[in-house]
């Protein structure tokens, strides 16, 4: 039986390669390499994690505190040691172990192949896969450009979209949308959100009457005045310093708050519990905004000099979300593009925006399956 490595960092990464995983099973023997915030998610689901004892080498701790990421796994040794006749990685950002299986899968001959569920995000590693799936088209387009048509490329759409038709909406944000007129989730990743946070509390303030939600990396609030202490690498601790700043800034600023309600929904609420409830979801260019469309809400990409130059350094250098020309995403810069371009909740604006955005992000439901043939066809 033909054996399937798969290696993982973040959330997105588990939500698109579990439902792969599970139809793979009954045909393949999978195995797993978690690190991250995925590494208790596929414990959860009782995968064999990180293979087996004699595979782990080098350092005794498992995990890097601030980023979860593993040191202590030699991917050489372990591909030498299991023989998998295919590799499959995810791409998050900053790309760690999914990288370095990349490229060990490179050297030794072994087929690779990535799911992507953001535009550009195979720019991340450097290694040279075999196949990619990605979300559309466009998605390929920018895949068959950056190869040179040497790699082969599926347009699957993202396993983790076939999530989202199940999820359902949680009563405890019900309750809570129902309490205002205007509710937005504000979900944040990096410092973009810190102009996108002034720009959309500025709207908020000056309309009155909302609630907002903030959900914000995980990674960046498990950074504290602890950790950043106990950090003794000069540039990981510069950077510490930025993202615990950064944080203190957001809390203040939605500490600040007047004429609205701030609502820090419990950890057991997930994002997509929440967006599907909330009529708007602002974020800069993660993959939120077009769960948010799949889900319901109006997504809005909140853009400014800074989000443009994360969005360029984390989606192969696209400056603008590319669902904006679908569309499927509005795209604001300040205060006066929000209140001109976002219509109001139950106004037959709304309502239409709302129908371009559901023909534009339709999902059958069968992106999981058309990557398993994708897969399939390299065993």
């Amino acid at each position: 039986m033909e054996k399937i490595l798969i290696v993982t960092k973040d959330i997105a990464e588990f939500n698109n390669y579990q439902s792969v995983a599970d139809k793979l099973t009954n045909r393949y023997n999978i195995f797993i390499v978690a690190e991250g915030l995925s590494l208790e998610r596929w414990q959860q689901k009782r995968w064999p994690i990180s293979l087996f004892p004699s595979f782990i080498v080098g350092s005794p701790s498992l995990y890097e505190k601030s980023t979860l990421m593993r040191s202590d796994i030699s991917p050489r040794n372990t591909i030498n040691m299991l023989r998998p006749d295919l590799i499959m990685t995810g791409l998050a950002s900053p790309i760690n172990l999914g990288e370095e299986f990349g490229l060990a899968a490179n050297e030794a001959g072994i087929p690779l192949g990535y799911i992507e569920d953001l535009w550009g995000v195979h720019t991340r590693s450097k290694a040279k896969p075999d196949f990619v799936c990605t979300v559309d088209a466009y998605g390929a387009s920018l895949v068959e450009k950056y190869y040179n048509g040497k790699t082969k490329c599926f347009v699957t759409g993202a396993p983790s979209d076939d999530i989202l038709l199940g999820v359902e909406a949680h009563p405890e944000v019900e309750a809570v949308v129902k309490k205002t007129p205007y509710t937005v989730l504000v979900a944040g990743q990096d410092h973009s959100t810190t102009p996108l946070l002034a720009g959309l509390l500025s709207f908020l303030e000056g309309r009155g009457n909302y609630t907002i939600i903030p959900r914000f990396h995980p990674k960046w609030l498990a950074v504290t005045e602890e950790t950043v202490a106990a950090e003794t690498d000069p540039v990981k601790k510069k950077t510490a310093e930025g993202i615990f700043s950064a944080c203190n800034q957001w809390r203040s600023m939605l500490g600040a708050v007047k004429n609205g309600t701030v609502w820090w929904a419990p950890s057991h609420i997930t994002t997509h519990q929440i967006t599907k409830s909330v009529p708007y979801v602002v974020s800069i260019y993660s993959n939120v905004l077009r769960e948010a469309g799949i889900l319901g809400a109006v997504p809005v990409s909140w853009t400014s000099d800074i989000g443009r130059e994360m969005m360029q350094k984390h989606m192969g250098g696209l400056e603008r979300y590319p669902l904006v020309q679908y569309g499927a995403v509005i795209e604001v810069e300040t205060p006066k593009d929000y209140l001109r371009c976002v219509p109001n909740p139950d106004t037959p604006e709304y309502r239409a925006t709302r129908a371009i955005i559901k023909q534009q992000l339709r999902t059958d439901g069968k992106n999981t399956e058309r990557v398993v043939q994708a897969i399939e066809q390299y065993l």
